[in-house]
């Protein structure tokens, strides 16, 4: 399966284009430009740089938040264009959850978080399930040692890693992995359809996550 992948929530953003867990090709974010302006040219590179155009692509990968309003914004809104225009599925997954995925160690517990400006992060908790990964609580915009102090609390004494993309970003191509291992996002191969199967329940497919609260840039 062919998946583009974006990461817009905050200035360290990323595309990525991978087929089967294969990174084709990226590009970061390592400048001023807005993403309005950023964005398209960017994907346009991407899929250049690997021989595809957008119509090749089976699906679309985003992180939908939490981070800047904006930027959020832009991702959602552009894979849902395209989304609509070529008739193919869109895969929303929480880039904590992703940061927790990508920085997991083997421990019970992964914290994640990311720098929210103000003195604050964004954060989460998650377990590690046979299948998957499974929030505990709430996604948090919190001062950092509360924080910990929570987390930790939340933990019950279990080993605990903490994954951060400040340690190492997070890149679209770790997005996109974490898309496909964590949602279990795939192409039948006797239709070629892509299937949605979510975890927990059986909820019918999902084409967009919704909005987070907003938060100012």
């Amino acid at each position: 399966m062919i998946l583009l992948a974006l990461d817009t929530c905050d200035a360290k953003g990323s595309v990525a284009l991978i087929r089967n867990d294969v990174v084709l090709s990226s590009a970061n974010h390592d400048n001023d430009e807005e993403y309005s302006c950023w964005l398209l040219p960017a994907v346009h590179r991407v899929l250049q740089n690997a021989g595809c155009v957008l119509s090749d692509v089976e699906a679309f990968g985003v992180a939908s938040g939490p981070g800047s309003f904006t930027g959020v914004r832009i991702g959602l809104t552009t894979v849902k264009a395209w989304s609509e225009v070529y008739a193919k599925p869109i895969a929303a997954i929480s880039r904590l959850k992703a940061i927790a995925w990508k920085g997991s160690t083997g421990d019970k517990y992964a914290a994640a978080f990311a720098n929210a400006r103000r003195g604050q992060v964004f954060g989460a908790l998650y377990r590690h399930q046979k299948d998957g990964l499974e929030r505990v609580g709430g996604e948090m915009v919190i001062a950092p040692g509360e924080f910990i102090r929570i987390a930790v609390e939340q933990a019950s004494g279990e080993r605990l890693a903490w994954a951060t993309p400040d340690a190492g970003a997070l890149t679209a191509g770790a997005l996109a992995s974490a898309v496909i291992t964590l949602t279990r996002f795939e192409l039948r191969e006797k239709d070629k359809q892509p299937v949605w199967k979510r975890h927990v329940g059986n909820r019918p497919k999902v084409r967009l996550q919704r909005l987070p609260d907003r938060i100012d840039d």
